[in-house]
């Protein structure tokens, strides 16, 4: 059974149900009453490169170059932007896997988000805190891999930009595709 309303189809079949609109499912639940949200915007990301070297002392976006999952093609394999196709609370992870040099002296990262560009994008203003949403900072004085995940919450207006942007104070490598930046449409 379905029942059309002004171009939108809302189909009852086999204990399933769906609402189709221009031709995109948008929302299914199936026979086994789950939900299934095929075209909820969504990425994950990861390098192709072996290792990278940040650079010393400064900020940098990373950028990965190739997309797992990139449903709505919202993530930027070539900038490392990901573009909010419509407004919504979204979700981010980035997880950045690296080692030092043994010449290296104690160092650390800092990992955050950059929404439109911004560190303090909808932040509570407070004069105890920095002007970024640092979320993690991983600090290592031996030659040994390091590890440094950030993920975080946002509201964002259709057309807002997140791109993972990560200050390394010392020489360090990281493994592209050992690492991730992923992020989907909550509701």
């Amino acid at each position: 059974m379905s029942l059309d309303i002004n171009g939108t189809t809302i189909q009852n079949s086999n204990s399933a149900l769906s609402i189709t609109t221009n031709s995109v499912t948008g929302f299914n639940i199936n026979s086994s009453n789950f939900p299934v949200l095929s075209t909820r915007p969504s990425f994950s990301a990861q390098g192709t490169a072996s290792t990278v070297t940040m650079p010393n002392g400064t900020w940098s976006t990373i950028i990965f170059n190739y997309a797992n999952g990139n449903i709505g093609s919202c993530y930027n394999t070539a900038n490392g932007l990901f573009s909010a196709p419509i407004s919504g609370i979204y979700y981010f992870e980035a997880h950045i896997y690296g080692s030092k040099g043994d010449s290296v002296p104690t160092s650390y990262t800092h990992p955050v988000f950059l929404i439109n560009g911004s560190y303090n994008y909808r932040q509570a203003q407070q004069p105890s805190h920095p002007a970024y949403r640092l979320r993690s900072r991983t600090v290592y004085s031996a030659t040994y891999s390091w590890d440094t995940i950030i993920n975080d919450v946002f509201y964002l207006a259709a057309g807002d930009t997140v791109q993972y942007y990560v200050y390394n104070s010392a020489g360090a490598v990281y493994y592209p595709s050992y690492s991730i930046f992923s992020g989907f449409l909550v509701g």
